[in-house]
């Protein structure tokens, strides 16, 4: 089943350039005949002597195997590049449209392996399809031509060839187990290069933790990728070798028959002649069934990372300014899956209702449920049971994402864009506000792209704020925004900032461990063990 599934991807892959790949393996198709007519000639050359009719064939059926030969390959080019991109972007659609809980939880090496390592092992599937059906039509026209020289002779080597696929099929059955054990291994070492970039400092300070990461982890697991694409590598060559091997093995068996089986030397030298030629497209047939084990795997683990992606929302393209006077939340409940023995931690029932204008913060100890209830708020997380209502009306999968142009938020483990997403119009108050946040000498917004994000810690928050304002949406969440600024900035913060875009007609949600500061707020929520109190 898993085989039909990969033949169907690969035949929908493909489905937009159907003509295109249809002229690809007509045109190795003629090529292919082009090579086994020049074989003929060469058979009738030895046989009878060369002709001037001989030679003209010759002349003009050569460049007609190159010319032929070379569109296929040219058509087949553009058409993997295609098969390539269209994969990436469905995949990088899906991960756009995955629920974010589904992201959070799962590692981004996953992701990462997928969107290159698998999607070219697909891709290296694809591009060798017209290849192989040229070797295929080029192998039955060699079969044909060799029981057109002698039924006795090709039954034998058929016959023979019967033995040796059951052979090959014995040693692909280990072989094929090596490729998904490689394939856990590579994404078990992306996530160590992963861990190696991202905590180069905590490696650089710690000499045990950095020699201990280096020796068991990163080259350990160097070392066996290695030794698994070896071993994968001499199981393909052992069987490659006993493939061109068995020729000449069919070969010498049919010269020992020669006199048993009553044909003429004439006969048999152009038979050995047309099996040597054989041999090339058996090896490019051969030679293929690695990739598609390699497709194999990396099929499976697509097809696994497309469920987990799965996603009934629809995409909005707009809703981001749409006035409203309340958002409720109703009964809401949010359950995160349980990990182990541990009870799984379920935020609510919360019911909540903000008002267009206000100011909302909402504190708590670490781990109270506080980012849960705002990725709740947000849209980014479906309730689990209750409803999210926006003027009384419910939101659904249908509109959900439409809902969440409302918002624009400054995460604690925020992304910064180089990009800022303005409304048209709002140049000038981004501007301003990028003087405000004391950033106008280390920044500036040139052609809607900020001219450098290289700032330290706090001044790139500062930065992600003023992203977030000039996206003009009406309600702007920030997670525990001040924590990485200074004393000063800090009080300039709750005392200016804040009312500066209240007073723009800004509905805000503050995540704050602030207290001094909480009378900035209309109002101020505690969230203790997942429930308001």
């Amino acid at each position: 089943m898993r085989n039909l599934n990969l033949g169907r991807v690969a035949a929908g892959l493909l489905r937009p350039y159907w003509r295109l790949a249809l002229a690809a393996v007509a045109l190795g198709g003629l090529g292919s005949l082009a090579t086994v007519g020049i074989l003929a000639l060469i058979d009738d050359a030895l046989k009878s002597g060369s002709s001037p009719m001989r030679a003209l064939g010759f002349v003009l059926l050569c460049p007609f195997m190159i010319a032929a030969q070379y569109g296929s390959f040219r058509a087949n080019s553009w058409i993997v590049q295609n098969v390539m991109a269209d994969l990436r972007k469905s995949l990088v659609d899906d991960i756009l449209k995955a629920p974010v809980a589904t992201i959070e939880r799962m590692q981004k090496h996953r992701v990462i392996v997928a969107l290159n390592h698998d999607v070219e092992q697909l891709t290296v599937f694809v591009r060798g399809l017209p290849f192989l059906l040229v070797s295929v039509l080029t192998a039955c026209g060699c079969v044909a031509y060799l029981f057109s020289i002698s039924w006795r002779l090709a039954g034998v080597a058929a016959l023979a060839g019967v033995a040796r696929v059951l052979v090959v099929r014995r040693m692909l059955d280990s072989a094929y187990k090596i490729f998904f054990v490689e394939r856990e291994a590579r994404e078990n070492l992306q996530q160590d290069f992963d861990l190696l970039v991202e905590g180069c400092k905590e490696l650089r300070l710690n000499q045990p933790r950095r020699s201990g990461f280096r020796e068991r982890r990163l080259r350990a697991k160097i070392d066996e990728v290695r030794d698994l694409t070896h071993d994968n590598f001499v199981q393909f060559t052992a069987i490659e070798a006993i493939e061109s091997a068995s020729a000449f093995i069919i070969i010498g068996a049919l010269l020992a028959m020669q006199q048993t089986l009553g044909e003429p030397k004439e006969t048999l030298g152009a038979f050995v002649v047309a099996m040597l030629f054989l041999r090339e497209p058996i090896n490019a047939i051969v030679g293929y069934i690695p990739m598609y084990g390699h497709a194999e795997a990396s099929f499976r683990q697509i097809v696994k990372l497309r469920e987990d992606f799965a996603n009934t929302e629809s995409w909005s393209s707009n809703g981001g300014n749409a006035a409203f006077s309340t958002i409720a939340l109703v009964g809401v409940t949010y359950a995160y899956p349980g990990e182990g023995e541990q009870p799984p931690f379920t935020l609510g029932p919360i019911d909540l209702e903000l008002r267009r204008g206000e100011t909302l913060f909402i504190v708590g100890e670490n781990g109270s449920g506080k980012t849960t209830l705002v990725k709740l708020l947000l849209g980014l997380y479906p309730p689990t049971t209750g409803a999210i209502l926006v003027d009384g009306a419910p939101v659904g999968d249908a509109d959900r994402d439409a809902y969440r142009q409302r918002f624009s938020a400054v995460f604690f483990d925020y992304c910064l864009f180089d990009d800022v997403a303005m409304e048209a119009g709002d140049a000038d108050a981004a501007n301003d506000y990028l003087t405000r946040m004391e950033l106008s000498t280390k920044t500036a917004i040139v052609d809607g792209v900020f001219s450098t994000t290289a700032l330290s810690a706090g001044q790139r928050k500062r930065l992600a704020l003023v992203s977030a304002f000039a996206e003009g949406r009406p309600v702007l969440v920030l997670d525990e925004w001040a924590a990485e600024q200074d004393p000063t900035f800090r009080r300039a913060f709750y005392s200016e900032i804040l009312p500066d875009l209240k007073r723009r007609g800004k509905t805000l949600i503050c995540v704050s461990h602030d207290d001094r500061y909480f009378d900035a707020a209309d109002r101020v929520i505690h969230i203790k063990d997942g429930k308001i109190v």
